[in-house]
């Protein structure tokens, strides 16, 4: 039984006093998906929620973010995005994959921002590579005997070889997210 299973048992066990204190007392520390299951069984039971209790936390049931779904599910997003699937293709993979309508609208709303920022990471992963490969061959330029300088003249090969490699991954990821935000356009 999967940990969203065990939530929603959980909350088909309890009395509606139950969810009612629930809905009182601890709805901002549930997770999205414990939220959302939360709002089913209140829907499912059509149990009103007293005024008293804030009326605009309902909304968030269905804000889920991208940053939080499962890594399966945005590595099937990116690559379908990749390859240059609609957005309504996608919604229906994750509808396939067990997200509700809401959340999966909600989560392709997100996609263009997460996508770009995620080209800015790109960005400052390769700028910090050119600056520990510029580092590195700086130090390793320098005239310093291999006896005495041993421990710095190995770093410095360490940072030319850890340098190219952000570069080169920041590299190959940024045009691997352009080319999905230019599909986007």
């Amino acid at each position: 039984m999967s940990n969203i299973d065990t939530i929603i048992a959980n909350y088909n066990k309890m009395t509606d006093q139950q969810l009612l204190l629930i809905a009182e007392e601890d709805l901002i520390h549930l997770t999205p998906e414990a939220l959302s299951a939360f709002w089913q069984e209140m829907k499912k039971r059509k149990i009103l929620i007293p005024e008293k209790i804030n009326p605009q936390i309902e909304p968030t049931y269905y804000s889920i973010s991208i940053h939080k779904i499962e890594r399966h599910l945005l590595q099937y997003i990116l690559e379908k995005k990749e390859q240059h699937h609609s957005d309504a293709y996608i919604t229906g993979g994750l509808l396939e994959r067990g997200l509700e309508e809401d959340s999966a609208n909600e989560i392709i709303k997100q996609i263009p921002e997460y996508i770009s920022n995620r080209k800015n990471k790109m960005n400052q992963l390769i700028l910090t590579g050119t600056l520990q490969l510029v580092s590195g061959i700086a130090i390793n330029v320098l005239p310093l005997s291999r006896e005495k300088y041993l421990a710095v003249i190995i770093i410095s090969y360490c940072l030319i070889i850890f340098g190219t490699g952000r570069i080169l991954h920041g590299y190959l990821n940024k045009r691997r997210f352009a080319k999905m935000i230019e599909t986007d356009k």
